[in-house]
């Protein structure tokens, strides 16, 4: 769709799906920490002193490094919220996002998400089409999310590698490493012996959300779901690995393998010198 221009000149983006649950389920899956953490990162909803919502943080890094910080606005449930954040730095315009959920049936609804700035400036559209490629692909995960794993709260794990562009070559590399390779969708994947287990079924590949990735549907070492994706900035590829765990083998899945995987990215995936560096 692009940016589009309000009659103030404010600019906005929305993405919107169709998933599978109530507006309720929906709404717990998207404003409540364990349910945002079950298919995105994870994630605080503060309270404030009346007891209602007063911030939402989500957490891009274990050490707070790469928070993300909105502030509460509004607060409809299980219909919308409103917030209002200023990640992008002190000289840009404050981002305002909105979260809703609207009942298509009994069985499914349309969640969305929209991000505007109050500036008649094109400078930061750049941002602005960045969200709009990058939920798509999150959006799937929440789709899996909804329809195997509805109102369970998952045990997960990030790992994250670095690799020299171009970004094709990299994911490449990552997706014939786990035993990827070229899978479309629907195809059984069955990590080397040598890897910690992974065999789960691929529901999504790249273009669906993400110039280069995929999603699985996972079986071993517990019921869940594995997005893989590379993406290139500040002259590097990142290489993102987002593990979501469910059920009775959830815990055990995370605390015995998450080091191993982690272990793995970095012999494999670890740190390099760009031309810049050197």
């Amino acid at each position: 769709m692009g940016v589009e221009k309000d009659a103030s000149g404010n600019r906005w983006v929305e993405v919107a799906r169709e998933v599978p649950g109530t507006v309720e389920e929906v709404w717990e899956a998207i404003a409540t920490g364990p349910g945002i953490a079950s298919w995105f990162v994870p994630t605080d909803i503060e309270l404030g002193k009346d007891g209602q919502p007063a911030r939402v943080i989500s957490h891009f890094s274990d050490d707070g490094t790469m928070d993300s910080v909105s502030d509460i606005l509004s607060w409809d449930a299980p219909n919308k919220f409103v917030g209002t954040s200023a990640d992008l730095g002190p000289d840009a315009p404050e981002v305002l996002t909105e979260w809703g959920v609207k009942s298509l049936s009994g069985s499914t609804s349309t969640v969305y998400v929209r991000h505007s700035f109050a500036t008649e400036s094109d400078e930061w559209d750049g941002h602005l089409e960045d969200w709009e490629g990058g939920w798509p692909w999150f959006f799937n995960v929440l789709s899996i999310y909804l329809m195997n794993f509805r109102g369970q709260q998952a045990s997960a794990f990030r790992v994250m590698g670095v690799a020299p562009q171009p970004t094709w070559d990299a994911w490449d590399e990552l997706a014939g490493a786990i035993g990827l390779g070229e899978s479309e969708v629907g195809t059984f994947v069955k990590a080397p012996d040598e890897l910690p287990p992974l065999i789960g079924t691929v529901k999504y590949t790249s273009g669906e959300g993400q110039e280069f990735g995929a999603i699985l549907r996972l079986d071993e070492p517990a019921a869940g779901i594995l997005s893989a994706f590379a993406m290139a900035m500040d002259g590097k590829v990142f290489l993102v690995l987002d593990f979501y765990f469910f059920g009775n083998r959830a815990e055990g899945a995370v605390a015995h393998w998450g080091a191993h995987w982690q272990q793995w990215m970095e012999e494999n995936f670890g740190d390099f010198e760009t031309p810049e560096d050197v």
